[in-house]
């Protein structure tokens, strides 16, 4: 792809991230997209074919990015230091840009309710999440600062599951409703604290 078409198609992928963001995945149409870039809606169709693809190309860059700036941890730091730093990094995207977790509840409806989708590059970034939870508890299980009596499949599916959805909901709550009583880093914060607990040499 040339130079030219790599840009507008950042350009394209820029602008129905900030939509999806802003309106929910189902609430945006290819006309929207098109619409405040200044292009035809076929320009969108030449270059992704169907919104589909456009809301799997979104999902597969936005991965691609959070794994690079917020997954990205020192060799020098322990294995519990690392997986300490894997489940803040939850934290500190729900801190820096909380529509993010409204875009992936969005994105799981979207893909239940769609049928025939390429996701394979969307599924190899999020194994790439698991990989380095594990590379980071053999990690610990060796330098000793984690103990080694845990499923590490089974405890990686338990606990970024329910850590993923706990901060969906609460960016979902965040727009629905107003909970004054509510401090939601608090309430991740102490979830990731009992995770740890569990797991501490």
């Amino acid at each position: 792809m040339s130079k030219i078409k790599d840009a507008q198609m950042n350009v394209i992928l820029d602008e129905a991230t900030k939509l999806f963001f802003e309106k929910s995945i189902t609430n945006v149409t290819m006309s929207d997209i098109a619409s405040e870039i200044g292009v035809g809606e076929a320009t969108l169709y030449r270059y992704f074919g169907k919104k589909q693809n456009l809301v799997i190309k979104v999902a597969e860059r936005l991965s691609s990015n959070l794994l690079e700036k917020y997954f990205s941890f020192s060799n020098d730091k322990n294995g519990y230091e690392n997986i300490k730093e894997f489940y803040e990094a939850y934290l500190k995207i729900f801190i820096d840009n909380k529509s993010y977790y409204a875009f992936v509840y969005s994105l799981d409806a979207y893909l239940h309710n769609e049928s025939q989708l390429n996701l394979d590059l969307y599924n190899v970034n999020i194994k790439k999440f698991k990989d380095l939870f594990i590379s980071s508890y053999q990690k610990g299980i060796e330098d000793k600062s984690l103990k080694d009596d845990i499923d590490l499949n089974l405890f990686y599916r338990t606990t970024a599951i329910s850590l993923l959805s706990f901060c969906k909901k609460l960016a979902i709550e965040d727009i629905l409703i107003e909970d004054k009583d509510s401090n939601q880093q608090l309430e991740i914060k102490q979830l990731i604290d009992l995770f740890l607990f569990r797991i501490k040499q």
